[in-house]
């Protein structure tokens, strides 16, 4: 073509592998105590081809590699007729690796766009050709991440009358950590005379802190299934939630703002907490079945329940984290390829100067402001409520300032 991008037609495979092994290990030690233990390893991986989405060309392989591993032990004990116990425990690691690079396809020669560049292999270097109506983006990079966790288990059943009791509690502990790539720089090209001359090109440099942040629920539950009549059985429950704050295994923790008004916030001090841990979070549940006709093959019942559901915020907070003020910061300029770029530096407490819609720009003399997602740390623990006609409805609770919050986008001020 004229601007000097051409069509390149081909067939090709995208190859993925799954692999799967576990193992367990049952033990009757009496009447009354069965334990086991079980391991699961499972692997998979996964190449795909450029122009899986549009922007790459054929020589661009994404390679993923992913790990997960899972430990499992667990004791039954019935203690008598109506009173047994069940115990979990289980330790659970999920490794994931990715690689952009360029091999030889169709016959061209492949390219090391990091080491051309001048940088190590943690960094990702990208070469976009943004001009005669296309986009086509030439990207290198590497980056690794895990997520690993403990969970524990414990329930107690008693059995009277026509009431199925249990009492029970769950805690969990979830570690994960990225470590992301840094540096990051792009080059844009926006026209055919810019590429030909190897100047003007936009220059992008993005610098990433490593995060490492740790979670902890715990949760407290009773439940009963109560079978009131022949036809009517009922299932009541109640469950107490605790989702603090994120902390963090190394590192540097997320930070939050501080503030009455738009106006006059401003970062918090490093450590302070991203939401306060509210201690009220209990969840009644309530389910129903009713046998409408037991007739021998043409039975019918109807089942219909409801309950409040409280989420952890894992999700939405873990944004504070990357790319949360502390955690990365870019520069702009202009440039050629590779040349020379200047990385800016993370500081640490960030330079703020205003917030808007929990976003909080992170600029000084030399950098480009950018803006940062926050959390305001008057964030609640948001909860679902479930009807029994499936009509969902959702409530977060969290102050009037508009500040994203950890947990689901559906925003409702109680206050």
């Amino acid at each position: 073509m004229a601007n000097g991008i051409a069509q390149y037609i081909a067939s090709w495979s995208n190859p993925a592998s799954l692999d799967s092994t576990s193992v367990r290990f049952d033990h009757v030690a009496n009447d009354k105590l069965r334990i086991f233990f079980r391991f699961s390893d499972t692997t998979s991986g996964t190449t795909v081809r450029g122009t899986n989405y549009v922007l790459s060309p054929p020589t661009s392989n994404s390679i993923t590699a992913y790990t997960m591993r899972t430990y499992t032990a667990g004791a039954s004990s019935v203690f008598s007729g109506r009173l047994s116990n069940d115990f979990r425990l289980n330790y659970s690691s999920n490794e994931v690796a990715q690689r952009n690079l360029f091999d030889a396809f169709g016959g061209s020669t492949p390219i090391d766009l990091v080491q051309l560049a001048g940088f190590d292999k943690g960094s990702a270097v990208y070469v976009q050709l943004l001009f005669g109506g296309y986009l086509v983006d030439l990207s290198q990079s590497q980056t690794a991440g895990a997520q690993r966790q403990w969970n524990l288990v414990d329930s107690v059943s008693v059995s009277r009358g026509r009431h199925q009791l249990k009492f029970g509690v769950d805690y969990r502990r979830l570690a994960p950590f990225d470590v992301p790539i840094n540096p990051q720089v792009l080059y844009r090209y926006t026209s055919q005379t810019a590429v030909k001359t190897n100047s003007g090109a936009l220059v992008i440099a993005v610098a990433h802190a490593p995060a490492y942040p740790l979670y902890t629920n715990f949760s407290a539950f009773v439940q009963d299934q109560w079978r009131v009549s022949q036809r009517l059985s009922l299932s009541l429950g109640l469950r107490w939630e605790v989702n603090p704050p994120p902390g963090v295994t190394q590192g540097l923790n997320a930070y939050t703002v501080q503030g009455s008004s738009p106006d006059t916030l401003a970062l918090a001090p490093q450590g302070t907490p991203l939401w306060r841990t509210t201690w009220y979070n209990f969840a009644p549940r309530l389910g129903a079945a009713y046998v409408v006709r037991n007739a021998p093959g043409r039975e019918t019942v109807v089942r219909g329940g409801g309950g409040v559901f409280f989420d952890t915020g894992q999700q939405l907070g873990s944004v504070g984290f990357d790319p949360g003020p502390g955690f990365r910061i870019f520069k702009i300029s202009r440039g050629s390829f590779p040349g020379s770029v200047v990385i800016p530096t993370i500081v640490n407490p960030p330079v703020s100067y205003s917030f808007a819609y929990g976003f909080a720009p992170i600029c000084n003399c030399h950098t480009r402001c950018t803006g940062m997602p926050v959390s305001s740390r008057h964030s609640e623990s948001p909860r679902l409520l479930r009807s029994p006609i499936s009509v969902h409805t959702r409530r977060d609770c969290y102050s009037k300032i508009r500040f994203s919050p950890p947990t689901t986008q559906t925003q409702v001020s109680l206050s």
